[in-house]
Protein backbone atom coordinates (compact mmCIF):
# COMPACT_ATOMS: atom_id res chain seq x y z
CA UNK A 1 0.00 0.00 0.00
CA UNK A 2 1.12 3.51 -0.85
CA UNK A 3 0.27 6.47 1.37
CA UNK A 4 -1.03 9.50 -0.51
CA UNK A 5 -1.79 12.93 0.89
CA UNK A 6 -4.79 14.76 -0.56
CA UNK A 7 -6.40 18.11 0.13
CA UNK A 8 -10.15 18.59 0.45
CA UNK A 9 -12.21 21.62 1.40
CA UNK A 10 -13.09 22.14 5.05
CA UNK A 11 -16.82 21.70 4.31
CA UNK A 12 -15.99 18.36 2.70
CA UNK A 13 -13.87 17.34 5.70
CA UNK A 14 -16.79 18.22 7.98
CA UNK A 15 -19.10 16.11 5.79
CA UNK A 16 -16.71 13.15 6.03
CA UNK A 17 -16.62 13.48 9.80
CA UNK A 18 -20.37 14.09 10.24
CA UNK A 19 -21.34 11.10 8.09
CA UNK A 20 -18.64 8.85 9.59
CA UNK A 21 -17.37 8.14 6.08
CA UNK A 22 -14.22 6.00 6.03
CA UNK A 23 -12.45 8.41 3.70
CA UNK A 24 -9.51 6.19 2.79
CA UNK A 25 -11.72 3.22 1.84
CA UNK A 26 -14.18 5.46 0.04
CA UNK A 27 -11.39 7.19 -1.92
CA UNK A 28 -9.79 3.87 -2.81
CA UNK A 29 -13.14 2.60 -4.10
CA UNK A 30 -13.64 5.73 -6.25
CA UNK A 31 -10.14 5.43 -7.73
CA UNK A 32 -10.62 1.71 -8.38
CA UNK A 33 -13.96 2.33 -10.11
CA UNK A 34 -12.36 5.01 -12.28
CA UNK A 35 -9.48 2.65 -13.09
CA UNK A 36 -11.80 -0.21 -14.04
CA UNK A 37 -14.38 1.83 -15.97
CA UNK A 38 -11.97 4.10 -17.81
CA UNK A 39 -13.83 7.29 -16.93
CA UNK A 40 -12.30 10.41 -18.45
CA UNK A 41 -10.99 12.93 -15.99
CA UNK A 42 -11.84 16.56 -16.75
CA UNK A 43 -8.76 18.42 -17.93
CA UNK A 44 -9.80 21.74 -16.46
CA UNK A 45 -11.86 22.78 -13.49
CA UNK A 46 -12.83 25.94 -11.71
CA UNK A 47 -10.62 26.90 -8.81
CA UNK A 48 -12.38 27.54 -5.55
CA UNK A 49 -11.03 29.80 -2.89
CA UNK A 50 -11.91 27.91 0.25
CA UNK A 51 -10.15 26.75 3.41
CA UNK A 52 -8.59 23.34 2.84
CA UNK A 53 -7.71 20.34 4.99
CA UNK A 54 -5.22 17.53 4.37
CA UNK A 55 -6.25 13.88 4.51
CA UNK A 56 -4.20 10.70 4.04
CA UNK A 57 -5.33 7.67 2.11
CA UNK A 58 -3.73 4.35 1.26
CA UNK A 59 -3.95 2.81 -2.19
CA UNK A 60 -2.42 -0.21 -3.90
CA UNK A 61 0.68 0.13 -6.00
CA UNK A 62 -1.24 -0.64 -9.20
CA UNK A 63 -3.61 2.29 -8.55
CA UNK A 64 -0.66 4.52 -7.67
CA UNK A 65 0.96 3.65 -11.01
CA UNK A 66 -2.33 4.31 -12.81
CA UNK A 67 -2.64 7.76 -11.21
CA UNK A 68 0.97 8.55 -12.14
CA UNK A 69 0.41 7.49 -15.76
CA UNK A 70 -2.81 9.53 -15.99
CA UNK A 71 -1.06 12.56 -14.47
CA UNK A 72 -4.17 13.41 -12.51
CA UNK A 73 -4.50 15.73 -9.55
CA UNK A 74 -5.85 13.25 -7.02
CA UNK A 75 -7.12 16.00 -4.73
CA UNK A 76 -9.25 17.47 -7.53
CA UNK A 77 -10.59 14.06 -8.46
CA UNK A 78 -11.63 13.29 -4.88
CA UNK A 79 -13.04 16.78 -4.31
CA UNK A 80 -15.28 16.31 -7.35
CA UNK A 81 -16.41 12.88 -6.14
CA UNK A 82 -17.11 14.29 -2.67
CA UNK A 83 -19.20 17.08 -4.18
CA UNK A 84 -21.27 14.44 -5.99
CA UNK A 85 -21.70 12.45 -2.77
CA UNK A 86 -22.67 15.57 -0.78
CA UNK A 87 -25.24 16.54 -3.43
CA UNK A 88 -26.73 13.04 -3.34
CA UNK A 89 -26.94 13.17 0.46
CA UNK A 90 -28.70 16.58 0.24
CA UNK A 91 -31.24 15.19 -2.23
CA UNK A 92 -31.89 12.09 -0.14
CA UNK A 93 -32.16 14.19 3.00
CA UNK A 94 -34.75 16.44 1.40
CA UNK A 95 -32.71 19.62 1.75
Amino acid sequence: MVRKSVTIREDQAAFVEDTHLNFSSWARDKIKTWYEEGEEFPSSRKKRQAPMERKAIRIGENLDEFLYEERVNLSHFLQDRLDERMELERKLGGE
